[in-house]
C-alpha cells in the first residue's frame, strides 16, 4: 500500500492507495460509509472509490460520475446464419443493475452478405427477446461484401436492484449471412454506465 497526496485544500486528505481490490479488502477488512481511497485499475491507472452502505453497498466511484463498461461480450468464432430469428451464441451477458444508474448497451460486429435479397435485423434484446434496440440492412445490399454494423441503445435505468440480461440477436430474410468474427475483430456486445439518473 502508498498513498496519495489530493490538491492542497482547507483539509487535505492523504488516500491510501492499493495495487487491486483484494490487498485494499485486506487493509481495510470493514470500511464505513464515505471511506476513501484509490485503486489502481487492471491498467494501472488509479480510480478513486468512495465506500457507500444502503443499495448499493460496496466501494464505487463517485456518484455523479461516468462508471464507464462494467461488462463486456467477446466472440471470436465465425457464426453463420441462414433465414432465421436467433441468439448470437455466445454473446450475451448479466449484469447487477444499480437503481437509479443510467446504461447504454452496444454491439458491434461485422458480416459478410452472400445475397442480395432478404432484410437482415441485427437486436440488442433482454433475457425474454424483448427488442431494446436494432439496425436493419438489406434488400439492395451488395454480395460478398462486408458490413461493419453498431446497434445501440437508448439510455436505460431501473427503479430497484436487479440482474439483467442483454444478447445479441439476428432476424435474417437472407439465407445466407456470414459472420467474419476473428482474434483482431471480434464482435462485441457491452454495457456502459454512463452516470447516476
Amino acid at each position: 500500500m502508498t498513498a496519495i497526496n489530493l490538491p492542497p485544500g482547507p483539509s487535505t486528505p492523504v488516500l491510501p492507495v492499493f495495487n487491486d481490490a483484494a490487498s485494499r479488502d485486506a487493509a481495510i477488512p470493514s470500511p464505513v460509509a464515505g471511506q476513501q481511497c484509490i485503486t489502481l485499475k487492471a491498467n494501472g491507472q488509479p480510480q478513486y472509490l468512495i465506500y457507500r452502505t444502503g443499495t448499493p453497498t460496496g466501494w464505487y466511484p463517485p456518484w455523479n460520475t461516468a462508471w464507464g463498461t462494467i461488462a463486456e461480450a467477446i466472440v471470436t468464432t465465425p457464426q453463420n446464419f441462414g433465414a432465421v430469428t436467433a441468439d448470437i451464441t455466445n454473446l450475451f451477458l448479466t449484469f447487477a443493475a444499480i437503481p437509479n444508474r443510467m446504461y447504454r448497451y452496444e454491439m458491434e460486429l461485422r458480416q459478410h452478405s452472400m445475397n442480395a435479397t432478404g432484410l437482415v435485423s441485427w437486436i440488442i434484446a433482454d433475457g425474454s427477446n424483448n427488442v431494446i434496440a436494432q439496425n436493419t440492412m438489406g434488400g439492395g445490399n451488395v454480395p460478398i461484401a462486408q458490413y461493419n454494423t453498431r446497434v445501440s441503445t437508448p439510455l436505460q435505468s431501473f427503479a430497484a436492484a436487479q440482474n439483467f440480461t442483454v444478447k445479441g440477436r439476428i432476424s435474417s430474410g437472407s439465407t445466407d449471412v456470414r459472420g467474419s468474427q476473428s482474434a483482431t475483430q471480434p464482435w462485441t456486445l457491452r454495457v456502459d454506465d454512463v452516470g447516476g439518473a
